[in-house]
């Protein structure tokens, strides 16, 4: 019997170390720190030129999701829900940005994190282009925009 407890101890211990390491591996976030040198958009958003942190939140409570604020910690844009994407590398860190629309205003598409090929990526809904356009002309970034470009 003795011999029979030592393997099921040592069973239950090796599966109490799989259950806690799991969890603080995949715990681990990233920060990817940003600077724009204009105005831009994401959904529902529009960012002014600066510096912001893009914050991608733990997979295990809030899959696909960013938290957007700005590099000083006095303003947070918000939670954005995204969803995976790929690239052809793993190259470095990198937030891809879309084509100039009609005012110049370019909105975020990618996140990527240096030594992955999986990132996340931002959806707009067809009313986005004109609500985000509108948004940065009523924030006197329009005219700026499109002369920065």
């Amino acid at each position: 019997m003795s011999r029979v407890m030592r393997i099921a101890a040592v069973f239950v211990a090796v599966l109490a170390m799989t259950y806690i390491a799991v969890p603080a591996n995949a715990q681990a976030v990233d920060n990817v720190k940003v600077h724009f040198d204009h105005p831009v958009a994401v959904p529902g958003q529009v960012l002014a030129s600066g510096d912001y942190v893009f914050h991608v939140m733990d997979p295990w409570s809030a899959v696909n999701t960013v938290l957007i604020r700005s590099a000083d910690n006095n303003r947070y844009i918000g939670y954005f829900h995204m969803v995976p994407t790929e690239r052809s590398t793993d190259a470095k860190t990198e937030v891809v940005l879309n084509s100039p629309d009609a005012i110049g205003l370019r909105t975020v598409r990618d996140l990527f994190v240096a030594g992955n090929r999986q990132g996340l990526e931002f959806k707009y809904s067809r009313g986005d282009a004109s609500k985000l356009d509108q948004m940065a002309t009523n924030l006197g970034y329009g005219e700026t925009v499109a002369n920065g470009f």
